[in-house]
C-alpha cells in the first residue's frame, strides 16, 4: 500500500470513528432521557396514589417530582401572576393559568396554580381572580416551570401592575418579583380543593420512554451502518491493492 493509499485509509478510519462516537453519544443521551421519563412516570403514579404530606420546613428542593403535599398560609391576591398558555390552547378556547402566592409562616412563599381560565390571545381574562381569604390549607402536586426561554411580562411588556401576565417565566424572574423566600416549585392545586378553576392537570410526559428507546435504536443502527460501509470500502481497497501488487 503506497503512502497516498495509507493516508486515505487512515482519514476514512478517523472519520468513521468520529461519526460512530457521535452516534454512540446520541444513543446514550436518548437512553438517559428514557430513564428520566421512566422515573417521572413512576413519580406520577406514586403521587396519584399516595396521600398528601405536609410541606417540609426545609423547603421543596429535595422533594421528588409531583410530590403530593399540603401547606397552610394566606393567599396574597394582590400579587398574582397569570401564565399565558401557548402554544396549545385547550379545546376551542385560549386560556391562562392563575397562579397565586401563598404566604406561609417563616416568610416562605409557595406559588399555587389555581387552574385554567378562558383568556384572549394576550392572556388577559375577565374572570374574577380573587382567592379565598384568611388562613387556608391547600393540597396538590409539586410541578415546575416550563423550560421555554421566551417570556412576556406585563400588559404589553412594560406594565408594573398586578396581576402580571407572563409567558414562560424563569425562576430568577419570579425571584425578582417575590424575593428570596420563594420556593422553586409550583403547587398544582388538587382538583377537589376549593378556590380554584379548571384543573385537568397533565403531569406525565407527553411521550413515554419507548420513544427514546426507539431513537436510541436508530442511532445505534446508524453507527453500525457507518462501520459496515467503512469495512466494505476497506476490504474493497485491500483487494484492489493486492490485485495491483500481483501484476
Amino acid at each position: 500500500m503506497n503512502t497516498r493509499a495509507k493516508a486515505v485509509f487512515w482519514l476514512l478510519t478517523l472519520l468513521m470513528l468520529a461519526v460512530m462516537a457521535l452516534f454512540a453519544r446520541l444513543a446514550l443521551w436518548q437512553y438517559h432521557r428514557a430513564q428520566e421519563r421512566t422515573v417521572l412516570l413512576q413519580a406520577y403514579a406514586a403521587a396519584r396514589q399516595g396521600t398528601a404530606r405536609p410541606l417540609p420546613a426545609a423547603g421543596v428542593a429535595r422533594l421528588p417530582p409531583y410530590a403530593h403535599v399540603f401547606a397552610r398560609g394566606q393567599y396574597d391576591g394582590s400579587r398574582q401572576i397569570v401564565l399565558i398558555e401557548r402554544p396549545q390552547p385547550r379545546g376551542p378556547a385560549v386560556g391562562a393559568d392563575v397562579v397565586t402566592p401563598l404566604r406561609m409562616p417563616g416568610g416562605r412563599i409557595l406559588l399555587v396554580n389555581r387552574g385554567w381560565v378562558p383568556a384572549d390571545p394576550q392572556g388577559h381574562t375577565r374572570a374574577v381572580l380573587a382567592p379565598p381569604a384568611g388562613t387556608v390549607r391547600v393540597s396538590g402536586y409539586l410541578g415546575d416551570l416550563s423550560r421555554a426561554g421566551v417570556r412576556l411580562t406585563g400588559r404589553g411588556g412594560a406594565s408594573r401592575k398586578w396581576p402580571r401576565y407572563l409567558l414562560y417565566p424563569r425562576w430568577k424572574d419570579l425571584d425578582a418579583l417575590y424575593g428570596p423566600g420563594l420556593q422553586h416549585r409550583i403547587l398544582w392545586l388538587a382538583p377537589n380543593e376549593p378556590g380554584g378553576y379548571d384543573r385537568a392537570w397533565r403531569f406525565r410526559p407527553a411521550h413515554g420512554p419507548d420513544e427514546n428507546y426507539g431513537y436510541m435504536a436508530q442511532w445505534i443502527g446508524l453507527a453500525v451502518t457507518v462501520f459496515i460501509v467503512w469495512l466494505v470500502l476497506t476490504l474493497r481497497a485491500l483487494r484492489r491493492f493486492r490485485g495491483e501488487s500481483r501484476r
